[in-house]
This record gives C-alpha cells, structure tokens and sequence, in this order.
C-alpha cells in the first residue's frame, strides 16, 4: 500500500503523522474498530463520474464537478440515492433503493479527495482502476461534505499505519530468522489525497 493518500494543503501525510503523540495512535487504534464490517456509513447522492487525464490535481477536479452538475441540471436526471460506507478495506458505495453495491473503491487506489468550495455538501475523489485510468466520483452529501472526507482522512491514516505496522513485524521477523539487519525497504511517496479548504472558503 502506498503511503495514505495526502492532504494537498501542502504537508505530507508522513509530516502529519510524526506531530501525532503516542496518545492519539492508541485513540485511532480503538477508533478503528468503527470501521470493520459495513464501516461508517453516509447518506448522499451520486452526482456522476468523469475519465480525468491525471491521478491528482485540484483544478481539473473542480472542473470535473462543476461539468457533471451541469450535466445532470440539463438532463433534468433525478441524482441517484447512495449509501457511502467508509471500510478498512474500501470505499463502497451501494445503491439506497435497492441496497445493491455500485462500486468498491480499495483505499490504496484512492489518490486524491477533494471538497468542493462553492458548494459545502459536495465533495469528489479519484479513483486509481485496474486497467490504469483515473475516475473522477462526484458525491453530494446529505450534511456538510467536510464531515464525510474528515472522517475519510482518518481512515486513509488508520489503514497507513496497519500497513505500516504489519511491514515492520515483517521485517523484525525476518531479522530473527537470518540474524542480520533486512535491507531498508521504500515505501512510495504519496501525499495524502484529503483537500479541506478553510471555512472562509466554503461557500452554501
């Protein structure tokens, strides 16, 4: 897994995470427990999806959002109903109606989230696919979207540290067994993908 997807206010997940004290770590440990079976779940809509030529990149993304609203206006479309459940493994979005699974995106395949600022109950995130293209998934919320993507942020950290704890037990096993220092080991640097703009910058 790469490193969590990162906050593009411009400090690295790995910066955020050497501020967090060792009380906070045992917190999210606890509060991960919240995140098994069917997750956290969020009511919402789904606004559409979009092909983007990129992995991350906030203007083409607010573009992208600003295209798929319009879109569904002109169509007159009634947006569809989802349930978003934040999991350890995914974000799975399932139809509200019939409680079918549309998609399930694996976190380490989310590169970047983002909120929308001219409108507080939308947010969107691209979507890494196995065949190598970047969708764009645009979500209206039924609350204000910053509450959906905080608690995202938390997961994408939570899921960091599990891989990051199951590497280094890898690697002091690996010690034990051969007796000598395993090579260092690089993870990709990868920012978190989470995008909170300040609240002077949302707009209802």
């Amino acid at each position: 897994m790469s490193e969590p997807p990162a906050t593009t206010t411009g400090a690295s997940l790995s910066t955020e995470k050497d501020a967090v004290n060792n009380n906070a770590t045992l917190s999210n440990r606890s509060d991960g427990k919240k995140f098994e079976g069917d997750g956290v779940s969020f009511r919402g809509k789904l606004i559409g999806t979009k092909d983007l030529p990129v992995d991350r990149d906030e203007k083409i993304c607010l573009d992208s959002m600003f295209i798929l609203k319009s879109l569904a206006r002109a169509h007159g479309d009634h947006k569809q109903k989802i349930q978003l459940n934040l999991t350890i493994t995914a974000v799975k979005i399932i139809d509200d109606a019939t409680k079918a699974q549309i998609a399930s995106h694996e976190l380490e395949r989310i590169s970047f989230v983002i909120i929308d600022p001219r409108d507080s109950r939308a947010f969107g995130y691209i979507y890494n696919t196995s065949d190598d293209r970047y969708q764009f998934w645009a979500i209206k919320t039924e609350r204000a979207a910053v509450a959906t993507v905080i608690v995202l942020k938390e997961l994408f950290e939570l899921a960091f540290e599990q891989f990051k704890n199951a590497e280094a037990t890898k690697e002091a096993n690996q010690t034990i067994v051969t007796g000598t220092q395993p090579p260092p080991t690089s993870l990709p640097q990868v920012m978190s993908p989470v995008k909170i703009p300040r609240e002077s910058e949302c707009r209802v």
